[in-house]
C-alpha cells in the first residue's frame, strides 16, 4: 500500500524539515542534496490550491455543515430514538440540514452515515463538501457518504442473489435500470414471505459492509419516494435510524406524495423561513406563487435583505451574465457559484456513445458559451453528473431536472419559457394524485407545471437571471405584471 511504501523510505533515509518551509522531505541523498529547490516541489502546492480558492460562498457552505446541530433539542430528543422527518418548501434549506446531521453523527458521534438521492448532479456537489471538509471514508471509521439510491439498491439486490454472475464471479444485473420497479417488487415480496429476515440482513451488511452497513441513513427529498422504495428502507433499517427531508409538495418522479410516517412513531421539524434566499428574492417568488395561483408562501430571513432578478431575450443574454459575474466576484465567489440551468431543448446529441451504446449527450451552445469567456462544467453530460467541478473557475451547467438540492449565489434560468412548455407537454394526469382531488385535470396540470417552475428559480441566494426565447409569449407577459410589481429589484430588458 502507498502507507507501507511511506513507511520503508521513512525508515531507508530519514525525513527532515525544509529550512523556511512548511513540509518536510523524504529522499535519496539527504540533505546535501538540492531536491526540495527543484520545480517538482512546486506540485506540493497544488495539494491544497483547490481549497483555497474555494470562494467565499462554498467556504461559508463549510462553515454550516460543520457546525454544531444536534444540540439543538428539536433533533437531538428525535435522533436515534424515532423517524425524523425535516420538512419544509424548497429553499428552506433541508438538504443543508442532511449533511450538517450527517457531519454532527460522523465527526462528533462517530457514526458511518449514508446520504441518498436520486439526483446525480446533487451527488457531485455535496461529494464535493465532503472532500473539501475532509471527511474520511475509511471502511471502518467514521464517514458520510452520499449515492443515488438506484445505486444503493443495487447493492442490495446483488447482495441478496439477484441477478447472475459474472465471469469474474462478480453478482450482476445487466437489466437492471430497465427493470428497476420489478426488481424493487421482487425484494419487497422476500421480506414479506420471510425470505429474507434480520440474519440475513446482518449478513449482507457483512458482505457489503462498505455499501451497506450504514450506522444512520438520511433520504433527501423523501416525499417523492416511491412506497417500495421506501419500505425497502425501513426493512434493511430500523425507522429509528432514518432521518428525511420532506419537500412537502415538490415532485418530480411522481405525483403522489410519499407518506413516511404511516405506521411508525416519528417526529417532525417544519421550516417556513427561507434559509437560502435574500428577502428581494422570497418575495419575488412568492408573488410569482400568487400570480399562479399556487399555495406556497416562506417567510423571509430579516437579515437576509438585498436580491435581485433580471430577465431577458435569450439573445441579449451574454451583456447581462458579465455584468452579473462581476457581481458575483465582488463577493468573492468563483464562477462555480455561478450556475446555468437549461431545458432538454438546449442539450443536443454529441455524435458519440458511451460503453453501453448509449447515445451521449451535452449542452449544444457550449461552443458560444467559451467564446463570450464562460467555461462550463457540463452537467448535462450524464458522464459527469456524479462527479463534481475540480476547477472552481468553471461555471456549472444542469438541466432543469436536475437542479433540485442545488444552490449558487447567482442562477441562470435558461428560457424558463421553454420549460414550461416542456412540462405541460409532458405531463402525465394521474388519477391517485393526493391532495388535488378537488381540482379538475386542467387545474392539476397547471398546478403541477408552475409548482415545478419554483424549484429553479428558488436555488440563487442573490440573483436570479431568466432568459425568455419568446417575449411576447403568455407567460411572459405575467413575469412582466409580476415585474412592474417588483421593478425595484426586478429589472426587464426587452
Amino acid at each position: 500500500s502507498l502507507g507501507w511504501l511511506f513507511q520503508l523510505t521513512a525508515v531507508q533515509r530519514k525525513p527532515f524539515k525544509v529550512e523556511g518551509k512548511n513540509h518536510y522531505i523524504c529522499n535519496a541523498v539527504g540533505k546535501k542534496g538540492d531536491i526540495h529547490d527543484f520545480k517538482i516541489m512546486d506540485a506540493l502546492s497544488l495539494l491544497t490550491e483547490h481549497r483555497k480558492a474555494i470562494g467565499d460562498l462554498t467556504r461559508k457552505k463549510l462553515e454550516k455543515i460543520s457546525s454544531r446541530l444536534i444540540k439543538d433539542q428539536n433533533y437531538a430528543e428525535a435522533i436515534g430514538e424515532k423517524l425524523l422527518i425535516v420538512a419544509g418548501r424548497a429553499g428552506t434549506g433541508k438538504t443543508v440540514k442532511l449533511v450538517r446531521l450527517a457531519f454532527d453523527l460522523a465527526r462528533n458521534h462517530g457514526k458511518r452515515c449514508l446520504i441518498l438521492t436520486y439526483n446525480l448532479a446533487l451527488v457531485g456537489d455535496i461529494r464535493r463538501l465532503l472532500a473539501l471538509a475532509r471527511m474520511p471514508d475509511d471502511i471502518d471509521s467514521h464517514t458520510v457518504n452520499i449515492e443515488t439510491l438506484h445505486k444503493f439498491f443495487y447493492e442490495v439486490a446483488t447482495g441478496l442473489g439477484l441477478g447472475r454472475k459474472s465471469k469474474s464471479g462478480k453478482q450482476v444485473i445487466p437489466d437492471y435500470i430497465d427493470k428497476y420497479n420489478i426488481y424493487l417488487e421482487e425484494m419487497i415480496e422476500y421480506f414479506k414471505q420471510g425470505a429474507i429476515n434480520k440474519s440475513d440482513i446482518s449478513a449482507l451488511m457483512k458482505s457489503k459492509h462498505q455499501e451497506i452497513a450504514w450506522d444512520y441513513v438520511l433520504i433527501d427529498e423523501a416525499q417523492d419516494w416511491s412506497l417500495d422504495e421506501k419500505n425497502l428502507v425501513f426493512n434493511i433499517f430500523d425507522s429509528k435510524r432514518v432521518i428525511v427531508a420532506d419537500g412537502v409538495d415538490q415532485m418530480i418522479r411522481s405525483k403522489n406524495h410519499c407518506d413516511w410516517s404511516s405506521g411508525v412513531e416519528y417526529s417532525k421539524v417544519s421550516e417556513r423561513r427561507s434559509l437560502r434566499q435574500k428577502r428581494n428574492l422570497v418575495k419575488f417568488v412568492n408573488d410569482y406563487a400568487d400570480e399562479f395561483n399556487l399555495r406556497w408562501e416562506l417567510d423571509p430571513v430579516d437579515e437576509y435583505d438585498g436580491g435581485k432578478i433580471v430577465i431577458c431575450h435569450e439573445q441579449e443574454s451574454f451583456e447581462i451574465f458579465k455584468r452579473e459575474f462581476s457581481h458575483c466576484k465582488d463577493f468573492g465567489n468563483q464562477a462555480y457559484e455561478m450556475m446555468f440551468l437549461c431545458p432538454p431543448g438546449m442539450v443536443k446529441p454529441t455524435g458519440e456513445k458511451d460503453e453501453f451504446g448509449n447515445e451521449i449527450k451535452a449542452f449544444g451552445q457550449i461552443d458560444d458559451y467559451l467564446q463570450h469567456g464562460f467555461k462550463l462544467w457540463d452537467g448535462t453530460n450524464r458522464d459527469l453528473r456524479s462527479n463534481y467541478p475540480d476547477d472552481v473557475n468553471l461555471h456549472r451547467m444542469v438541466q432543469y431536472d436536475s437542479c433540485r438540492g442545488l444552490e449558487a449565489w447567482t442562477t441562470v434560468c435558461l428560457n424558463l419559457d421553454q420549460l414550461i412548455l416542456y412540462k405541460n407537454d409532458t405531463y402525465e394526469e394521474n388519477e391517485d394524485q393526493q391532495g388535488l382531488f378537488l381540482e379538475d385535470a386542467h387545474d392539476k396540470k397547471v398546478r403541477y407545471v408552475y409548482l415545478w417552475s419554483l424549484i429553479p428559480l428558488t436555488r440563487a441566494i442573490d440573483t436570479v437571471i431568466i432568459t425568455l426565447s419568446n417575449m411576447d409569449s403568455e407567460f411572459s407577459s405575467r413575469l412582466k405584471k409580476i415585474q412592474e410589481k417588483n421593478s425595484d429589484f426586478v429589472e426587464w430588458r426587452s
